[in-house]
């Protein structure tokens, strides 16, 4: 199966669809193609191949460790906000499941670096700061809430955006700011 041509053939929706999931899942060299096209020039690729991954990944997690190292070097090169949610959601998703390692059986801890941390938040902080959806916002702050307690500096800094831009943004992002600033505070 080549999964460029796939996609190229597949319209949007049937990109939201997956087809593909089952065959993705079963072959490492499907999953590395798949997150090479997630970074693909061609917007709509890109797009097409970041809903693919979001699926691929909320419904077999243990594909994700072997992935991880790509998604961390090569988050930042996303452009469409359309490819930006679904990796972020991706993010926070696996980043959540490290506070419960032993619970899902594997040891996600153990590859997230602290150089990968730095990335991560770096991108975040970008894309929190930037003229990017609310959406994108929402998950780069809550991405930024649960890996910043490891450091002295994230959670003074994010507080400051959050306070300073909450009059600023939309009512959905009054809320996600005010969930993540009571997350902080406990």
């Amino acid at each position: 199966m080549n999964l460029k041509e796939e996609l190229e053939k597949a319209t949007r929706q049937e990109a939201r669809k997956f087809r593909f999931e089952r065959d993705i899942v079963k072959s490492r060299p499907l999953q590395r193609e798949l997150i090479q096209l997630c970074f693909d020039d061609d917007q709509e690729m890109s797009v097409k191949a970041c809903w693919l991954f979001e699926s691929v990944y909320l419904h077999r997690v243990r594909i994700f460790p072997y992935i991880f190292p790509t998604l961390v070097e090569n988050v930042h090169r996303l452009k469409h906000d359309s490819a930006k949610r679904p990796m972020l959601r991706v993010l926070y998703n696996f980043l959540e499941r490290t506070r419960f390692p032993i619970a899902f059986g594997y040891p996600f801890r153990s590859i997230i670096t602290p150089e990968k941390k730095e990335k991560i938040i770096e991108v975040c902080f970008d894309w929190l700061i930037g003229n990017e959806k609310v959406a994108i916002k929402a998950y780069a702050m809550r991405i930024l809430e649960l890996i910043g307690k490891d450091s002295d500096w994230v959670y003074p800094e994010l507080t400051l955006i959050l306070q300073e831009n909450m009059e600023k943004h939309s009512a959905a992002y009054k809320a996600a700011a005010k969930d993540v600033l009571k997350k902080m505070r406990r």
